[in-house]
């Protein structure tokens, strides 16, 4: 069976070298990508020993659609 979601990785572009900002949180996440549709969950990834952010994260969104109009939309985006 297919898994039913879609899931987005949040990291820097090759050419652009942009991270997300080591301040955003998963709410930060969720508030953008909301905009785009159902946000199932997000998650900002973390260093183990320290907490802080490594500066990307995933983000699950419920059909390809909206997680392709997000990307499309968000691209780039700081």
């Amino acid at each position: 069976m297919r898994d039913p979601y879609y899931k987005l990785l949040l990291a820097p572009y090759a050419d652009q070298h942009r991270d997300l900002a080591l301040d955003t949180t998963t709410e930060d996440l969720t508030s953008v990508f909301e905009e785009y549709g159902h946000v199932i969950k997000s998650v900002i990834a973390k260093d183990k020993e320290t907490d802080r952010s490594r500066g990307f994260g995933f983000v699950t969104m419920s059909a390809p659609q909206e997680a392709d109009a997000a990307i499309s939309s968000l691209g780039g985006a700081e």
